[in-house]
């Protein structure tokens, strides 16, 4: 159900190592069902096999639509899970030292460390010849020629240089996983999590990719917006944290003092701290929206709304009133003006 419901329908909302639209892409087309397939799709999604069409080649043989040919049966014994292709550094150890004339998994090692480095010593590149022939004469004792072994070495040579380490792989898959089960199976905190962690510059992206799970999205509201994204009835509530220029003094004290049944409440009845809930704070709450359940049939629109409430701030319900007849042919801002100001207070 996770691999389905998340890889392979392409459902990834902050799943680790899939953040990247390439990376998605990768997962969803290669199919991945197992940890140790997440593992391989990380470690081929990097500059060195890309640049080689390793994820081509990858999703290609496990599709069936290229088999791979082995030069031994050794080989697909070792290479066998990713259709011939080296992706571990461990792929060449292993190869090295079933193949090879008496070469441990010590050796094997030392020789995974000599392939990746330039500029070797002298006594290095002894030690270096000293294995490739161990390993030319291991696989010919094995039944493979001399061209099949000098190949296969090449083969490791140039794929020593971005082999990625399963020991490393495979741990991070499974965090992979472990983020797609949680996924799956506690979506709503999952995807309000998902939205509380996104950086703002991803912060819109983030959002749409909450809607295609089939959220609709509500606008801010003083009385409903918490600290944090929730969901209500399949509905995602942004927090009043998103609106720039409101503090968290500020919003405790709008949580403490809430609901709100009037404006009246707001500026007067519930005894809101103005030290804590200033003009700035109600100019931010207000343009970005989040003051609009507060607006009755006297208002005659949003920016009526707000020059009587925020920009003239009345002390009192005698001036709020001359203020709602004072401004009362301001009506609504314009689309324009509404985007501008979401834009600017909340960055979407």
């Amino acid at each position: 159900k996770v691999y389905k419901g998340v890889f392979h329908k392409a459902n990834y909302a902050g799943i680790f190592q899939f953040m990247n639209g390439g990376m998605q892409r990768l997962g969803t087309n290669a199919k991945v069902s197992s940890i140790e397939e997440i593992a391989t799709v990380s470690a081929i999604y990097r500059p060195g096999p890309l640049s080689a069409g390793v994820d081509k080649m990858y999703v290609k043989a496990k599709e069936g639509i290229e088999e791979p040919e082995y030069d031994h049966p050794i080989i697909e014994e070792v290479l066998g899970k990713t259709f011939g292709l080296i992706v571990f550094q461990e792929d060449i150890m292993n190869l090295v030292n079933v193949l090879g004339d008496k070469i441990t998994m010590t050796d094997a090692n030392v020789l995974r460390k000599l392939l990746t480095k330039k500029g070797l010593s002298e006594t290095k590149m002894r030690k270096k010849k000293d294995l490739y022939e161990r390993f030319v004469k291991g696989c010919e004792k094995k039944g493979m020629s001399f061209v099949q072994a000098k190949s296969l070495w090449e083969k490791m040579e140039y794929f020593s240089g971005y082999g990625f380490s399963k020991n490393h792989a495979i741990p991070y898959s499974i965090i992979s996983y472990q983020c797609a089960w949680l996924q799956t199976y506690y979506q709503n905190q999952w995807v309000s999590s998902f939205l509380d962690h996104e950086p703002e510059k991803r912060k819109e992206a983030a959002i749409n990719i909450a809607r295609s799970f089939g959220y609709e999205v509500d606008s801010l509201d003083i009385n409903t917006s918490n600290k944090r994204w929730e969901v209500l009835d399949n509905r995602l509530v942004p927090p009043l944290t998103t609106i720039k220029g409101l503090g968290d003094a500020a919003i405790d004290e709008i949580m403490y003092k809430r609901p709100f049944a009037s404006v009246e409440d707001l500026l007067f009845d519930k005894g809101v701290v103005a030290r804590k809930v200033n003009k700035k704070s109600l100019d931010a709450m207000c343009r970005a929206g989040a003051m609009e359940s507060l607006m009755d049939e006297r208002f005659f629109g949003s920016k009526h709304f707000w020059s009587a409430v925020v920009v003239d701030k009345p002390k009192n319900k005698k001036k709020l009133g001359e203020n709602i007849e004072k401004y009362k042919k301001e009506g609504n801002f314009t689309k324009g003006e509404q985007i501008n100001h979401l834009q600017a207070l909340t960055g979407i």
